[in-house]
């Protein structure tokens, strides 16, 4: 609730592509950290934020419907969502 953040589930799978996919039927965006599942996520043609870490640099040009962030409040900018509703955790 801190940071107003509509989001409809939080996703601990593996394969999260294929979750998504399977579990949900309209994705605006994902947030994702992991270099390997946005590349995944973003192969499907998903927009996914991509949250700046060291660990997930890379000498590769991203797809264009991957977008770099410092954080998740950029997210909320650039999506204009303003609040937090129907949180689901999943775990794989």
């Amino acid at each position: 609730k801190k940071n107003q953040l509509y989001y409809d589930a939080v996703v601990f799978e593996i394969e999260k592509r294929e979750w998504i996919v399977d579990h949900i039927n309209h994705v605006v965006c994902c947030v994702e950290d992991n270099l390997v599942q946005a590349r995944r996520m973003a192969n499907y043609g998903l927009k996914v934020f991509l949250l700046d870490a060291p660990y997930n640099q890379s000498e590769e040009q991203l797809p264009d419907n991957i977008v770099r962030v410092k954080c998740l409040m950029d997210v909320c900018s650039d999506q204009g969502l303003v609040e937090v509703r129907n949180v689901e955790t999943f775990h794989g």
